[in-house]
């Protein structure tokens, strides 16, 4: 039985998609490592967009982003967020990041899809992003939260993609301190594929 999965996000899940036609538009990262992993019965389609946010996302869906029929949904969106509060001195609670995420998900939802949400990373290297990782935490809380008011399942990212890093060797898994390496998007996909594969079982039943 064939099962389509749709691939939400911003430039950690867009990796290129649309620059590299030889992988089939899914990128060089996690999606499309996760498309080997889940096998020829799997419909894979990336719809990650480099620097999206979650308005952004929101004014898509508003606009028809969101076609076809896919079984499951991925999403993994919110550091770009974190950059618009920073970099404009507002707070996360002035950009409607809340009240955003929740209408996202309920837009997914009423799809027909199961949908998966994973929250944003960041690595403290370059110590810039030391600052960034407090906002980090408060989205994972708002976006466990509204999760759980949807019944909808989230995968908190940033304790685990930090984990990952020995001995200070930040550069093994990040490329730039949001974006993982080779390595990392390898680990990313590992992470997240029992996830997918427990959505894809139950809603296929």
């Amino acid at each position: 039985m064939k099962t389509d999965y749709l691939f939400l996000g911003d430039s950690i899940t867009d990796s290129n998609h649309l620059w590299m036609p030889e992988t089939g538009s899914l990128g060089d990262g996690y999606v499309a490592m996760l498309a080997k992993q889940l096998g020829p019965d799997a419909q894979i389609v990336n719809k990650g967009i480099d620097g999206f946010t979650v308005a952004a996302l929101l004014e898509r869906l508003n606009r028809g982003f969101l076609k076809g029929h896919p079984d499951v949904i991925s999403l993994m969106i919110g550091i770009n967020d974190i950059g618009v509060a920073l970099n404009t001195n507002v707070t996360l609670n002035d950009l409607r990041f809340a009240e955003h995420y929740r209408e996202v998900l309920m837009r997914l939802h009423d799809s027909g899809a199961a949908v998966l949400c994973s929250g944003p990373f960041i690595f403290p290297h370059p110590q810039k992003y030391q600052l960034w990782i407090p906002y980090v935490l408060e989205l994972e809380q708002i976006m466990g939260e509204i999760c759980a008011s949807l019944s909808l399942p989230f995968v908190p990212l940033h304790a685990y993609m930090t984990s990952l890093v020995q001995n200070e060797d930040y550069d093994a898994v990040t490329v730039d301190g949001i974006h993982p390496t080779t390595y990392g998007h390898e680990e990313l996909a590992d992470y997240l594929l029992p996830h997918l594969l427990d959505l894809a079982r139950t809603h296929s039943v």
